[in-house]
């Protein structure tokens, strides 16, 4: 006897015996039945009810209803009133949990359990048990169930294609949200929940207490693992048939991975349970990671439980302890922490480390590198067709050089001497408990806590055989007068002056193709008549000679009459520096005159009048708060007042600028014996001219320039200097024509077809001229050779380039007669 629910082959695994056979008899009635009938044993044998008959009853109850116990689930219909009502109650339940970061173990179990507690009750109060059977569609909406219900009562033609339109729209609406649910790459369930800012608080505050505290609550150590059958698989029997996926409470993810962070997680099938969580523990305080961190990692590895799921069946707690909880986001980084081997190698933000931190590796990557995209410029052209000179060295500093510095290359060293040198003195302008400073002496230690390794707590001894940046950075940094404020109030967004009064600040910029003359004359000539004007003239001083300091002037004017006047001296600082310098007393001193609502300020420096009013960060920081300050009180004072600052060009000396600057030229102060202020834009300053300097100088050595390389001078007199500006002297001049320029870089480094390069490297050639001379060299065809013509004695740039013109045959290659090349 077969069917669905019984059997009568004792074959079959998933059939319980409930009749004991005697061995060798073979069973002529009922005597297995299926096993889901096991959990209403044990069954009664009533022998009363037997009476004639050979077979004995065998009784049980059973729970017969209209709906098989436990088939329904509890759910919420995504987009319906009950999910909103769901996330409103959430929000309402955690808006009343206070947000204060526990300090025990206790706490944090608690802070966990309400939070879940909210989340429990929202759900128990909204969701409703839903039946689905095989016949139930996920499209399926009520307007399908109204349309089907009119039809059935009608059953005409109307109302079937009003039913069958209401499923197509029905369709059509659940698979374009599936659709784009799929292709939505990062889904997250807690998405509206973080929009709040109390709750993401509260998340945050929970998080980092696991972390500080060093425990994980038990409410996160609880899963469920559902087995899920795999496509066209659906016996249970079948080894490697079905998949267990480990559904974890939504706020554990977020914690691992971080609320804030787009995060994957991926997880290694069969692999994390074998990790041992002692030996897990020993490799973490092995590898010197803090206490508090293995704590966590201990308290986060035991505990965990499941239930397990199988369709509408759910399994009593399990223990879960072995190796690394399935489904978390920090099991592959455990993982990787527990087996990964130590690398020769750590790359890290782009550097590559070693163990002894020589940067080798680093240094081979990089140059590997550049050599390479250096050679694929090659098929870019070469010396006749292609990329110009100009472009080519374009495309090299944005794709060579930078890969070259990264890695720090020998050829570089001067670009990255100044760089290195700069960067000293941006350590000033650090908050005060920056984690740099931690690293620093003393002086620059401020607020921050000192390292165990810090300068500051280094003996002198010590002090003496140590080479690094620090040790560069505490000597270096101390010739800095200027303060800093990263942080100052009114350098925050929003409170800013142009934030705030963008309309009381005007401009009026450079126009190059106007003549600035006639326009200041008639612009003055209105201010003069408005008895609300304010004007001043403002001009810094930087004389050529490191023996004077610089100066400010400011000159205040009320119509035509001279209100104040003011100079002073600045220290060694840079021509914007001293600008801004003086502008900062102007404005101070305008805003103090009475019946003044426009201020208009004549600088020859608009990138300082421009920085006057930005509170952040740069070199002057301090005279643009004191600006910011004394404007943002004068505008809140009446809303009409305004400032203009007009640019006035310096060589015009123009009307009351031109007083301003004879009266600041006239104040000369030599630099004393104390010490002066100094700026940060001077000490950078100072550190990029001393790179040039050397470079001049080691230029001067034939071993570094090449003892054939052409000496040419400058029009003062002066050798030619290679510089980085514009290309240098040489590209900027030729580097519109490829011909040309290979043609000058011929004649400049002596490698041209001639009797002297033939001689110098034992080329079976000629060596003599045309013009008949024993020895053809570059000095003969530059001054000597007949057969040449030339103006006068190449000197200059110019004179090559000239001399190029008149000889175009001139350093160049003979044509081959059979016409190749």
């Amino acid at each position: 006897m077969e069917g669905d629910e019984v059997i009568g082959a004792p074959k079959h695994p998933d059939w319980l015996q409930m009749v004991r056979i005697k061995e060798g008899e073979v069973p002529r009635v009922i005597a297995y039945v299926s096993t889901r009938l096991s959990r209403y044993r044990p069954a009664i044998l009533e022998h009363d009810l037997q009476g004639l008959s050979d077979h004995v009853l065998i009784c049980t109850d059973l729970d017969i209803g209209p709906e098989p116990p436990g088939s329904g689930q509890q759910t919420i219909k995504p987009g319906s009133e009950a999910e909103k009502s769901f996330i409103l109650d959430i929000l309402r339940d955690l808006a009343a949990i206070p947000v204060a970061a526990p300090a025990t173990k206790e706490g944090v179990e608690a802070l966990a359990d309400a939070i879940a507690t909210a989340f429990s009750d929202a759900w128990l109060a909204h969701s409703t048990e839903s039946k689905p059977t095989k016949h139930s569609k996920s499209w399926w909406t009520d307007e399908c169930s109204e349309t089907f219900g009119v039809y059935q009562l009608s059953c005409s033609l109307a109302d079937y294609n009003k039913f069958k339109k209401a499923c197509r729209d029905a369709k059509r609406d659940f698979f374009d949200e599936r659709i784009a649910e799929i292709a939505t790459s990062h889904k997250r369930p807690v998405k509206e929940l973080l929009k709040d800012k109390h709750v993401l608080a509260l998340f945050i505050v929970l998080a980092n207490a696991c972390l500080r505290v060093g425990h994980w609550p038990r409410i996160f150590k609880e899963s469920l693992s559902v087995i899920v059958p795999k496509p066209n698989k659906p016996s249970y029997a079948v080894p490697k048939a079905f998949r267990p996926i480990v559904l974890l409470i939504t706020f554990e993810p977020e914690v691992n991975q971080g609320c804030w962070i787009d995060s994957d997680s991926s997880r290694a099938s069969g692999f994390f349970p074998s990790i041992n969580h002692e030996m897990f523990m020993a490799v973490l305080r092995k590898q010197g990671f803090s206490p508090v961190l293995v704590e966590f990692f201990a308290s986060y590895l035991v505990g965990r439980s499941t239930v397990y799921c199988w369709n509408t069946f759910q399994s009593d707690s399990r223990s879960a302890d072995v190796g690394v909880g399935q489904g978390s986001a920090l099991s592959p980084v455990i993982s990787g922490l527990f087996i990964a081997p130590p690398k020769a190698f750590w790359r890290y933000l782009g550097f590559y480390f070693d163990r002894g931190l020589t940067f080798q590796e680093h240094v081979r990557y990089y140059a590997t590198k550049a050599f390479t995209t250096v050679q694929a410029m090659r098929m870019l052209g070469n010396s006749t067709r292609g990329l110009s000179p100009k472009q080519r060295r374009l495309l090299y500093r944005s794709c060579v050089v930078p890969i070259a510095t990264y890695a720090g290359l020998i050829p570089v060293h001067l670009m990255l001497k100044k760089l290195a040198t700069r960067a000293v003195y941006r350590v000033a302008t650090l908050s005060d408990t920056h984690p740099l400073r931690s690293m620093m002496g003393e002086g620059l230690l401020k607020r921050a806590v000192p390292h165990a390794r810090s300068a500051a707590l280094m003996t002198p001894a010590m002090r003496g055989k140590v080479k690094s940046t620090v040790m560069e950075v505490d000597e270096r940094v101390h010739t800095l007068t200027e303060s800093f404020e990263p942080f100052a109030p009114k350098a925050r967004p929003g409170d800013r002056l142009l934030d705030r009064y963008a309309d009381h600040l005007h401009f009026d910029e450079r126009d190059p193709g106007q003549d600035r003359r006639p326009y200041l004359d008639e612009l003055i000539v209105r201010a003069r008549a408005d008895p609300l004007t304010v004007l001043a003239a403002t001009n810094g001083s930087v004389p050529q000679s490191n023996q004077y300091q610089a100066a400010s002037a400011a000159i205040i004017y009320k119509g035509h009459r001279e209100l104040e006047r003011t100079r002073y001296v600045s220290g060694r600082v840079t021509a914007p520096d001293a600008e801004l310098n003086a502008i900062s007393c102007a404005v101070r001193l305008a805003v103090k005159q009475a019946n003044c609502q426009h201020i208009m300020v004549f600088t020859d420096s608009m990138g300082s009048a421009h920085r006057a009013v930005d509170p952040g960060v740069h070199s002057g920081q301090a005279f643009s708060l004191s600006v910011c300050r004394v404007l943002q009180e004068w505008f809140e004072a009446d809303d009409l007042r305004h400032i203009t600052f007009v640019y006035v060009p310096s060589a015009l000396r123009w009307d009351i600028h031109g007083e301003a600057h004879k009266y600041v030229t006239e104040l000369k102060v030599r630099v004393g014996r104390r010490k002066t202020d100094n700026s940060i834009d001077t000490l950078h300053s100072k550190a990029t001219h001393s790179v040039l300097d050397s470079w001049s100088s080691t230029f001067q050595h034939p071993t570094y320039r090449g003892s054939e390389f052409l000496e040419l001078q400058q029009p003062d007199g002066q050798p030619l200097q290679p510089s980085y500006l514009n290309g240098g002297p040489w590209l900027s001049t030729f580097g519109h024509s490829i011909t040309e320029f290979a043609h000058v870089c011929q004649c400049m480094t002596g490698h041209v077809p001639i009797g002297a390069y033939y001689r110098r490297f034992k080329i079976n050639e000629p060596h003599g001229c045309t013009c008949r001379a024993a020895l053809q060299s570059r000095q003969h065809i530059l001054f000597r050779c007949r057969d040449r013509y030339s103006v006068h004695y190449p000197r200059f740039l110019g004179d090559i380039a000239s001399f190029m013109k008149y000889n175009p045959t001139a350093f160049g290659f003979n044509r081959d007669p059979s016409g190749v090349g």
